[in-house]
């Protein structure tokens, strides 16, 4: 007999919920609504790339455009390059510390100077030596405008300049020679031999230098001599390609550098040797190698 009234208070507080229920279930869903953003995607790359793939401002000096210049230095090249900064004075009438490069009028020392790679800014200074590239080893030379510091380091800050050198396509001896005004001479004598296609050798001896003419007005007092230079820079270069996903090359290269700059007691005189190794792997074609194994 206690029985009913409980059912029958249970039966009327269960009426409101089963008709809150079927209220909810006859309203529609609101679907929310999600702002989906565009992916983004951050890459970078040091790898080869064409110019019409590249973001950047870039500019190649072909080996025929260096030849037909009457530069004497590989900085007087540059020198025309936009966004190129460069000291008015030639490398060979300055003191090595004052060659500084920059790029897109940042001043000071903001730019890299690679070869085939490989940087050779001077560690300290950061000044480039500019009669270590002789011109007649150039193959071509890539200017990349803009800042390239998270890729290439500090001294990127304005751009990069990176020079190629030749590489032998075949067996080949050759020896060139020139004079000029003022005591100058020139003179290029290289090698090459290709053992293989995978295997290919250069030496290369280069020397250039002028007797120099005096920078200040005569007159001025018999301290001052003219501006006189001598370079000769040795270069051995083997390089190798053992198959189509790696290469690279070693270098052996001495530098010998000799001014005397207004005064006898202005003598600069500087020997280097380096040694330089560089290789570079391709590992798309490792993965589409293993791709068509599977």
């Amino acid at each position: 007999m206690r029985l009913t009234p409980i059912r029958a208070r249970f039966a009327g507080s269960a009426a409101p919920l089963a008709a809150l229920a079927s209220t909810l279930a006859a309203q529609p869903a609101t679907a929310q609504t999600l702002e989906t953003l565009p992916p983004v995607v951050v890459t970078a790359t040091r790898t080869e790339r064409s110019l019409a793939d590249q973001p950047d401002s870039v500019t190649v000096v072909t080996r025929q455009q260096i030849q037909k210049t009457p530069a004497q230095s590989l900085d007087d090249v540059l020198r025309t390059i936009p966004s190129v900064d460069l000291p008015l004075t030639a490398s060979y009438q300055a003191h090595p510390t004052a060659n500084s490069v920059s790029m897109r009028g940042l001043g000071g020392i903001r730019a890299l100077v690679l070869l085939d790679g490989v940087p050779i800014n001077d560690p300290f200074f950061g000044y480039i030596q500019w009669n270590r590239v002789p011109m007649e080893n150039v193959e071509r030379v890539e200017v990349v405008r803009g800042g390239g510091s998270p890729l290439w380091g500090n001294y990127a800050m304005g751009g990069v300049i990176n020079i190629i050198t030749r590489v032998p396509d075949g067996k080949e001896v050759g020896l060139e020679a020139g004079g000029g005004n003022y005591g100058t001479y020139r003179s290029n004598s290289y090698g090459d031999l290709v053992l293989s296609d995978s295997l290919k050798a250069r030496i290369n001896v280069n020397g250039w230098g002028t007797a120099g003419f005096l920078q200040v007005p005569p007159g001025s007092g018999p301290i001052y001599v003219p501006t006189s230079f001598g370079a000769v820079n040795t270069q051995f270069s083997t390089f190798f390609n053992p198959d189509p996903s790696l290469r690279g090359y070693l270098r052996l290269n001495y530098h010998y550098n000799n001014q005397i700059l207004l005064t006898p007691l202005s003598d600069d005189n500087q020997r280097i040797y380096d040694f330089a190794a560089s290789g570079t792997k391709n590992l798309r074609s490792v993965r589409s190698d293993l791709h068509r194994i599977s």
